[in-house]
């Protein structure tokens, strides 16, 4: 099935789109207008795709932001706009759950994440469950506390038997 050739909408000149490709400093923006520059150069989306290593549906898909939403489309999202869910607990809480971490849980023992999700759900009414526990007890810089295991010591009879023990045996 042949494609018909994507053009770039003349938002910025070859040279200037060459420029913000070698100036980049995150890679994948770089990538972006790596793009864009073959595109311009007549490259098609599957020769400019194989080269830099994007397939050829998210070269269109680039040039097609780049041509409907402009230039500052290409600016990574995730930078802008980290997304994601607002933490569960205020800085307030947070606070609060650094200084009990310090000692010791209600229960004795050590913390665990199932332990710092009640803790959490007891203080928020939400229902919480032990990853998050985990990522706010790895988040507030505690150290991950598990008892070591104790070992007997180990007996002095070799693990392997040597050809000098296997010639006295026969």
């Amino acid at each position: 099935m042949s494609r018909q050739k994507i053009a770039l909408k003349n938002h910025l000149s070859g040279d200037q789109i060459k420029a913000r490709y070698l100036g980049c400093k995150d890679p994948r923006e770089a990538r972006r207008w790596h793009a864009l520059w073959l595109i311009h150069l007549g490259y098609s989306a599957d020769q400019a795709g194989e080269l830099i290593g994007l397939q050829s549906s998210w070269i269109r898909r680039i040039v097609h932001r780049y041509n409907n939403e402009g230039p500052e489309r290409l600016v990574d999202g995730h930078r802008v706009n980290p997304g994601g869910a607002k933490s569960r607990l205020s800085e307030e809480q947070q606070q609060e759950l650094t200084a009990i971490l310090k000692g010791l849980p209600p229960d004795g023992g050590l913390w665990t994440g199932q332990k710092v999700a009640v803790w959490i759900e007891e203080r928020t009414g939400k229902k919480t469950y032990s990853q998050l526990g985990w990522k706010y007890l790895k988040e507030l810089g505690e150290s991950v506390q598990a008892q070591r295991r104790t070992y007997r010591k180990a007996e002095q009879t070799p693990h392997f038997r040597s050809s000098e023990n296997l010639n006295s045996e026969l």
